[in-house]
């Protein structure tokens, strides 16, 4: 497994004068009782996350990139054990990124998204069809990520061709999002997406096992 978390419980320990190396504690067992169930829960989390994504990695290799969503219990945590497990942790914020959901456009105004401009941050939009895609790209030239969401493979497949025979694939960052488990990535590797979002690192990675064993 991939170990996260030690740089978060570090406060813990050292706030109970118990010193963490090489996975080894000491001090009185009154301390070290007092805080082995918050320490746990948080190695056995982040670990696991970080572990799963490593494993991800390894099973489709560095391409498409593996990136965290927002779908988080301990937000940017989460997010920093993708980080140690090898993935992206996607966007942190609107300062870093924007992304213009199925939400957002339901609730705009007509055309309003052709006033809107951004800073440096990377710009980026939902769609749920191929209409809708072909909409974006005709009204909307200033996003530069186009985020298929819940696309199953093979349409993504056939939007990277529609793409790559209108000699615009090149200039998009492609990510495929919804519904991604372990099960099923190999067949979204497979698309030629640029970048797999994948709420299930962080909602659903399984607890690294991690226990504390006392030695007298």
């Amino acid at each position: 497994g991939v170990l996260a978390g030690v740089e978060e419980i570090g406060w813990l320990l050292r706030k109970h004068n118990l010193f963490l190396k090489k996975l080894k504690i000491s001090g009185r067992s009154r301390d070290i009782l007092l805080v082995e169930r918050t320490v746990l829960n948080t190695l056995q989390r982040l670990s696991g996350i970080a572990t799963l994504t490593q494993q991800l990695i390894k099973k489709i290799g560095r391409y498409p990139l593996i990136a965290a969503t927002r779908k988080t219990q301990w937000g940017a945590l989460d997010k920093k054990a993708v980080a140690l497990g090898g993935g992206y942790t996607h966007r942190l914020g609107l300062f870093d990124g924007v992304l213009v959901k199925d939400n957002h456009l339901a609730l705009a105004e007509h055309d309003v998204l052709k006033h809107v401009r951004w800073g440096k941050q990377l710009a980026g939009i939902e769609v749920g069809s191929i209409s809708q895609l072909k909409r974006v790209i005709l009204h909307y030239p200033q996003f530069q990520i186009l985020l298929l969401d819940n696309f199953p493979p093979e349409k993504i497949q056939g939007i990277v061709r529609w793409l790559t025979q209108q000699k615009l694939r090149k200039k998009y960052i492609l990510e495929a999002s919804g519904g991604i488990t372990p099960e099923n990535i190999m067949g979204y590797a497979r698309t030629d997406v640029d970048v797999l979002s994948i709420g299930y690192l962080t909602h659903s990675a399984p607890a690294l096992d991690i226990s504390l064993d006392i030695i007298p």
